[in-house]
C-alpha cells in the first residue's frame, strides 16, 4: 500500500474520501456522518478525533464535586417523589438545564448516594452492637 507523499496529498486523498462517502446513492447516516466529519477536518474547525466524535465534548463538566453535590440533591428529591419536572424547576429556575442531563447527573452517582444511604441507616445499629459485644480479651497463640 503506497503512502501519501506528503501532507498535501493526504488532505486530498481524504477530501476524495469524503467526496466519494458523499456521493453514494442512499447513504447511511454512518456514510454521511463520516463524510461531513472529513471535511469539517479538512477546513480547520476541529481536529480529526473531535470531528468523529472520538474525543470528549468540552462541554463535559469537569467538576465531579459539583456534580456529586447536584446528585445528592436529586437524590433527596427523588426519595421525596418528586417527578423530573419538579426536580428540574428547582434544581435550575432558569430552565437552562436539561432534564436528560439531569438523570445522567443522578444515574453516574445514585449507586453511590444508595450505599450512603444505607450505611447511614444501619450506623446506629452496628454501633450499638460494636458498643453491646465483648471484647475479646484472649491472648493469640501463634
Amino acid at each position: 500500500m503506497k503512502e501519501p507523499s506528503s501532507p498535501n496529498e493526504a488532505r486530498e486523498w481524504l477530501r476524495g474520501v469524503a467526496d466519494y462517502l458523499s456521493s453514494v446513492p442512499n447513504a447511511s447516516n454512518r456514510l454521511k456522518f463520516t463524510a461531513h466529519a472529513i471535511k469539517k477536518y479538512l477546513s480547520g474547525k476541529c481536529s480529526l478525533e473531535a470531528a468523529l466524535a472520538l474525543k470528549k465534548k468540552p462541554g463535559a463538566p469537569k467538576r465531579p464535586h459539583a456534580r456529586l453535590k447536584q446528585a445528592r440533591e436529586i437524590f433527596k428529591m427523588r426519595l421525596a417523589g418528586k417527578t423530573w419536572d419538579d426536580i428540574s424547576a428547582t434544581v435550575d429556575p432558569t430552565g437552562n438545564t436539561e432534564t436528560s442531563s439531569l438523570r445522567r447527573t443522578y444515574k453516574e452517582f445514585r449507586i453511590t448516594l444508595m450505599s450512603d444511604k444505607i450505611w447511614e441507616e444501619l450506623a446506629p445499629a452496628l454501633n450499638k452492637l460494636d458498643a453491646d459485644s465483648p471484647r475479646n480479651t484472649t491472648p493469640r497463640t501463634k
